[in-house]
Order: structure tokens, then sequence, then C-alpha cells
């Protein structure tokens, strides 16, 4: 008996640290692109870095690359590489898309409060995005992006430096658009500054 506990007292000592396993963490925020093909995940608030994410396992980094601008969380395997928190995700499973568009949140949608002024406040919070989807009419005319899968609004648009008719020509088409984003409720709105057909239809995603 006496002989197994040094044993173990022994084995204790020469396994290293770095053999026990990474702690697993979620983390959510909003996916974001860096030089390289490096993909990070921002706070949803101030967009800082919160983690940097790396593909493990069947997952291809490249899967990566669908989630760009939308609001997720991700689970994995948290490591340190020089000095900075890496997640490593080892399949879509460890992915969930929380919202087609990621803004910043202004500090009113937390407290409940109105700021003083309300089109000041959310020009600071103004983030500039690129955005696929639909693009669909209400009355108004009030132009709007849906999402691709499920169709649900996902951006207001307004068109910056050109008529909201210019928007008729690209009804029901599959665009990206690109322009600042605002954070409003229910749904966010962008000034439109460019606008790019895709395709001429837009059927649901299967």
């Amino acid at each position: 008996m006496l002989l197994a506990v040094h044993y173990l007292a022994f084995a204790a000592l020469i396994i290293p640290a770095s053999a026990a396993a990474p702690p697993n963490a979620n983390f959510t925020g909003c996916l974001d692109e860096e030089a390289g093909a490096r993909y990070v995940l921002r706070d949803s608030r101030e967009l800082r870095p919160l983690v940097w994410l790396a593909a493990g396992g069947s997952f291809d980094n490249q899967s990566f690359a669908k989630y760009l601008g939308s609001r997720i969380t991700v689970r994995g395997d948290v490591r340190t590489e020089s000095g900075h928190k890496v997640l490593r995700v080892d399949g879509p499973g460890d992915i969930t898309r929380v919202s087609e568009v990621c803004v910043p949140h202004p500090e009113n949608m937390i407290s409940g409060k109105e700021p003083r002024d309300a089109t000041d406040h959310r020009k600071t919070q103004a983030s500039t995005r690129s955005v696929t989807g639909c693009l669909d009419e209400d009355p108004g005319p009030q132009y709007l992006l849906r999402g691709e899968r499920e169709l649900k609004p996902i951006l207001m648009l307004d068109p910056k430096g050109y008529p909201v008719q210019a928007f008729a020509k690209h009804l029901g088409k599959r665009v990206e658009v690109t322009g600042k984003v605002f954070a409003e409720e229910p749904v966010p709105r962008m000034e439109v500054g460019s606008i790019t057909d895709l395709s001429d239809s837009c059927a649901r995603d299967r």
C-alpha cells in the first residue's frame, strides 16, 4: 500500500501540466475576419476581441466564413497561443447563429433608458457591414432585407445619396448591401451605400 502511494506521488511529478485537458467554454459575440483568414469573435457591445477561433476535428477553417457578420454562440476547448485566447471548434454543431446581423448594442437597450439624443447616440453606435439577403418591400414604401433561410426581416434599408425608388429594381433578388448599421428595435437599420445583385431570385435555403 505504501509503495502504491509513493508511485502515485512520483507519477504526479513527472506528468506535465500541459497533459491536462483544456477547459471547455461557450462564447457569444460577433464573428469577424482578420488578415490571413483568421477568424475572431468580438464583444457584441464594443466589438472588442473575445477569442480567436481555430478549426479542429473534421471542421474546416473556411467553414467559419458563412457566419461572418452574424452574432453566434460557439463552444469548444480554450487554449492560449502567443498571448491570445484561442477556441478550438470541432464541428458545425458547436456553432449556433443567434442573429443574422451583429451590431453594437447601445447601453440604453440594457438599462431600458432612452438617451437624451437618440439620433446622436445611434450614430456613435454605427458599424459598417456587408450583409447578404433577400430584398423585399413593405408599404410606405419601406425596403428591407430578409434572411435567406427563414425570410425574417434582418435589416430595414435607407438609401444614402440616392432616391429610395432605386431599391425597386432589386426587389425579389438575392443581394449584398453595404453601409452603416444602426442598432434599433425591433430590427436594425442600414444606411445603404451600395447594393449588388447576387442572383435574380431569392429562394429559401434548404
